[in-house]
This record gives structure tokens, C-alpha cells and sequence, in this order.
């Protein structure tokens, strides 16, 4: 994981800062990948195209997130894998 992945892991719950955290609830959620506009439609408090850019290239960085073609991002692993992975 790089130092930059690590700053964005620092505080609040699973180690997520609040911002990554939303992120990546909602693609532990989500039944299929979800596009750019779908997370930051959904992400509160996410006003800033380029942190929401900057959020989803330090989760692939740390695959945590992965991309399939044009259909968008999905989670690399669940919620309990990520838990007993990195919890």
C-alpha cells in the first residue's frame, strides 16, 4: 500500500476516513459496479469532483477497488474480507 493509500486509512471505523469509508460502503452494497456519477450522486458531503477522483484512485491503489471496463467500480473484496484482511 503506498504512504498516500495509508493517509486516506487513518481514523474512523474499518480504519477508513469518512470520505473512503461512504465509498466503499456503498460498493459493499451495490449489486453490480457503479459508475463515476452513481458514487458521487451518492457520497454525502462529496462536492469536489477531484476528491471523489482522488478517493477511488487511492482504494485501487490499495485493491481495494477495481474498475470493469466502462461499467464503473466495484468492491476487490467484501466488507467481512476486508475486516479480517485489514481490520
Amino acid at each position: 500500500m503506498s504512504v498516500m493509500a495509508e493517509g486516506y486509512f487513518m481514523s474512523g471505523r474499518y480504519g477508513l476516513n469518512r470520505t473512503v469509508r461512504q465509498i466503499m460502503e456503498l460498493l459493499w452494497n451495490a449489486r453490480t459496479p457503479l459508475s463515476y456519477e452513481e458514487i458521487a450522486e451518492s457520497v454525502k458531503g462529496m462536492r469536489r469532483k477531484r476528491k471523489i477522483y482522488i478517493c477511488l484512485a487511492v482504494l485501487e491503489d490499495a485493491g481495494m477497488v477495481g474498475i470493469k471496463g466502462d461499467r464503473g467500480f466495484y468492491a476487490v473484496c467484501q466488507q467481512d474480507e476486508f475486516i479480517d484482511r485489514w481490520g
